[in-house]
């Protein structure tokens, strides 16, 4: 769980907490009377999005778990193996 620090520090030190969440380390910040928000760089934001939504889709999220079944058992192929198998070996 993230400490925050309080709205005061983060705008004093806004830019140094904004170069944390840029390398993406998120930031916590709490003000008085306000719950926590994260701070988070767009690339980790939108991250979440993508996961969020991969796994909001039944589909997507069965194909992918099944998908990692298999690469438990190894049954798994090469990209070369797969290009041949599509017929899109050059």
């Amino acid at each position: 769980m993230l400490q925050p620090i309080v709205a005061s520090q983060a705008r004093k030190d806004f830019f140094h907490y904004l170069n944390l969440a840029n390398q993406g380390q998120p930031v916590s910040i709490k003000g008085r009377n306000i719950n926590p928000v994260i701070m988070l760089s767009q690339e980790e934001y939108e991250g979440w999005l993508e996961t969020l939504e991969i796994f909001s889709n039944k589909n997507l999220s069965n194909s992918l778990q099944a998908g990692l079944k298999d690469v438990k058992k190894k049954n798994i192929v090469s990209q070369k193996q797969a290009e041949e198998f599509l017929g899109w070996a050059k």
